[in-house]
């Protein structure tokens, strides 16, 4: 993961409360852009909490809604 790269220490404004191969679940402080790098191009991200769309070639990015809540993206 990136972070928001609205932010100049763009990692810092999000937490990663959980993460395996499949998954990764996140905290944003506020609501914002979360910008994502996927190793594996091939595979699409998905989320249930928010809107995802690829950006380029393994970037993607998350639009988290509402600040303090957690966020789990999958692929």
């Amino acid at each position: 993961m990136i972070g928001r790269t609205d932010k100049y220490l763009s990692p810092a404004a999000v937490s990663i409360l959980r993460t395996s191969p499949a998954e990764l679940i996140l905290q944003s402080k506020e609501p914002a852009r979360i910008t994502i790098w996927q190793n594996d191009d091939r595979a699409a991200l998905r989320s249930l909490d928010s809107k995802i769309r690829k950006l380029a070639s393994h970037l993607w990015e998350a639009e988290v809604a509402s600040g303090n809540t957690s966020v789990q993206i999958a692929r």
